[in-house]
This record gives C-alpha cells, structure tokens and sequence, in this order.
C-alpha cells in the first residue's frame, strides 16, 4: 500500500512538471514570434504605405552582406521582426538614423541538424524626407547603398 501511494505521488509529481515545463515553453516561444516595436512610432504597422522602399540582401554567416537590389516602390508593408543583433537602417546626409529594422539571421534548417552558410532577405522601408543612404549592418560586417 504505502508503495503504492509512492508511485502515484511520483507519477502525479512528473505529470505536473512536464505540464509546467511545457505552458513555460509555449509561453516563452510565443513572446519570441511577435514582432518588435518600432522605434519609429508614426509608422503605421500591419497595413500598406506610400512610398517605400525594397531591399533585397544576402546574410553571410562568416562575411559581411552584401545588398543585391534596391528598388523603390509605390506602397508596401513595413517588414516586421523579432528583433536581434543586425538591422537594416534607412540614414539621411549627415548620419542620422531615419527608420531601422533590427532582425536575427538563422542558419540553421528548421527540423533538420545542419545549417547553411548564406541567407537572402527581403525587407520593406519607409520613404523619408531626406533619406540618402541604406545599411545593412551585421556582427560580421556592413554594406552600404547610396539611393539615387
């Protein structure tokens, strides 16, 4: 009897604890799939604007990227990310960062155990007044394109 009693109380014990683990994974990796907010705020998220611009890059995971086409566009949808350690800014004459979009490159195929070497994105920027420059900036390095 009284082993008895211990095995359900382990069972119940495991049960509960595999039920905690899993609410704490699900809840951790649904903060991690919303988008980030921008910190341009008069941006309007999730519907089309004006005047953007595309920007189509290739991510290195050992060099810095290169960007392969910018092309403006009559309207668009602002890309939306999760955030990360590289970003995509639009910059004006003197420096100044006008819209950024800060992203995390994976090299790695999900569902399967290996990775690959290179990455090409595809981001929508707001136009600017001012607007005279586009960086992609990455901890491997940084490309720059001057808009026409």
């Amino acid at each position: 009897m009284n082993a008895r009693l211990t095995f359900q109380l382990q069972f119940f014990s495991g049960v509960l604890l595999a039920l905690l683990m899993g609410w704490s994974l699900a809840d951790s990796h649904t903060q991690n799939i919303l988008p980030s907010r921008t910190p341009f705020p008069e941006v309007e998220l999730f519907t089309n604007v004006s005047n953007v611009w595309m920007v189509r890059v290739k991510i290195f995971k050992d060099s810095e990227p290169v960007i392969e086409e910018v092309r403006k566009l009559n309207s668009g949808r602002i890309t939306q990310t999760r955030g990360g350690d590289s970003k995509v800014s639009l910059f004006d004459g003197i420096g100044r960062e006008l819209y950024s979009i800060s992203f995390t490159p994976q090299f790695v195929i999900s569902g399967l155990d290996s990775s690959i070497s290179e990455l090409e994105m595809i981001f929508i920027l707001p136009g600017r007044q001012g607007q005279q420059d586009i960086k992609v900036i990455t901890p491997q390095g940084e490309a720059r394109y001057e808009l026409p």
